[in-house]
């Protein structure tokens, strides 16, 4: 399932019931960056790690 995009209208609402007032440039840019990070975290979730270029977790790794 794809999720939907966060307009900046909604992050408007979001904000305001939060008790903050962003501008019009603000918004664009929050509603980006939030777009932005999803998707990352969409890309992640479809990882495989038995991929061949997959490195296994390694926490000595310094």
């Amino acid at each position: 399932m794809t999720p939907t995009p966060l307009s900046p209208s909604a992050l408007a609402a979001l904000a305001k019931d939060a008790g903050f007032a962003f501008d019009a440039e603000r918004l664009e840019a929050v509603a980006a960056t939030l777009a932005f990070i999803r998707a990352e975290i969409a890309r992640l979730d479809r990882l495989d790690l038995a991929d061949t270029g997959a490195h296994p977790f390694n926490p000595d790794w310094s």
